[in-house]
């Protein structure tokens, strides 16, 4: 009888530790630049030949955040021939002065954030306080 109770109250602190039936799931993911300071209305602005490393902020169905390892996500740019990224999320200005939208997708949800790559003395504009990178539900 004791060998049996043990086995419940073991298999239930299983159940508990695996968060098995909490109902807790990935709502959203964000893309931020890893410096904050690069960010301006959704928008990182770099000059060309320089790099951005991102990460992944995930939002939670029990209204809780927390960082995604970068490797966790699958990384892309909607114009190669501006920047890159890779599968770290290491952004790198490879082309003319332009803009690409870095793209990254964790469990079926995507987020996006503006890459601009810019002339600092001629054509970026100024930098502002940071602000949060889209969201997006994507399921």
């Amino acid at each position: 009888m004791c060998v049996k109770n043990l086995w419940v109250v073991l298999v239930a602190i299983v159940f508990m530790a695996s968060g098995c039936g909490s109902g807790t799931h990935l709502e959203s993911i964000q893309v931020l630049p890893l410096d904050p300071t690069m960010l301006s209305n959704n928008t990182v602005y770099v000059n060309p030949g320089d790099n951005v490393q991102y990460q992944l902020q995930g939002w939670y169905s029990n209204n809780t955040s927390q960082t995604i390892s970068a490797s966790s996500g699958t990384w892309t740019s909607t114009n190669p021939s501006i920047a890159t990224v890779n599968s770290s999320g290491l952004a790198t200005s490879v082309g003319p002065i332009g803009s690409t939208t870095i793209v990254a997708n964790v469990s079926g949800h995507s987020g996006t954030i503006l890459l601009a790559v810019c002339n600092s003395d001629d054509y970026c504009p100024p930098l502002q306080p940071a602000s949060a990178g889209s969201l997006s539900k994507s399921r």
